[in-house]
């Protein structure tokens, strides 16, 4: 992780070196040809940019006469992919520490419980349908030139939600919300009966 702002360290070289050595003493035994060394990432993991931010570098020789004194990091362009569950946690991540920051809470953020966590997805579709709907009002009355490929992701979006009657919906959520309730209700009893157990082992 970077520390103040800087992406490489003296700990930064030391750890790179140590891994290319790894690298270079498991190649001589496999084969003669040097693999590539090894790949510096460096991670924001303050999240006080309110992104992810990530940079690689690799290292290059710096030779003098022949010689090797040192070496030199680079940085090289990288992309991050993530999938659907790496992306709901991240998101939820940075939403959580843009709040605390905006708070003066620049300690430890922690990620919020399942009721606000619930809460906050569904303000988040909220402000989609209202976007989304504006964005379709405005086409259709001519005040914007649509888009054919945001209307087709409007369209597939919209095939992929069931058709499901609205009591059969409340009905659904209101289960799974009790379910979920239940869940939240019994692990907090659960931590408290372990910091109880813990106090008791203690005692005289």
């Amino acid at each position: 992780t970077a520390v103040g702002g800087a992406s490489v360290s003296d700990t930064s070289c030391l750890l790179h070196d140590f891994f290319d050595e790894m690298i270079v003493s498991s190649s001589s035994q496999t084969s003669p040809v040097r693999q590539t060394g090894p790949l510096h990432i460096v991670v924001d993991a303050s999240l006080s940019q309110s992104s992810l931010a990530a940079k690689a570098f690799v290292t290059t020789p710096l030779d003098i006469v022949q010689r090797s004194l040192t070496s030199q990091f680079r940085q090289v362009p990288m992309t991050m992919a993530f999938s659907g569950a790496e992306r709901a946690g991240t998101s939820c991540m940075l939403e959580r520490r843009t709040q605390d920051l905006a708070a003066g809470n620049s300690g430890v953020s922690t990620l919020p419980g399942d009721v606000a966590d619930l809460e906050s997805s569904v303000e988040r579709l909220l402000q989609i349908l209202d976007s989304t709907c504006e964005y379709v009002d405005d086409v259709v009355a001519g005040k914007r030139e649509g888009e054919v490929a945001v209307g087709r992701a409007i369209a597939d979006a919209l095939a992929a939600v069931p058709s499901v009657p609205a009591e059969q919906f409340n009905e659904v959520f209101t289960s799974n919300m009790q379910d979920m309730l239940m869940v939240g209700y019994l692990s907090s009893l659960t931590r408290t009966q372990v910091a109880i157990a813990e106090q008791l082992h203690f005692l005289p």
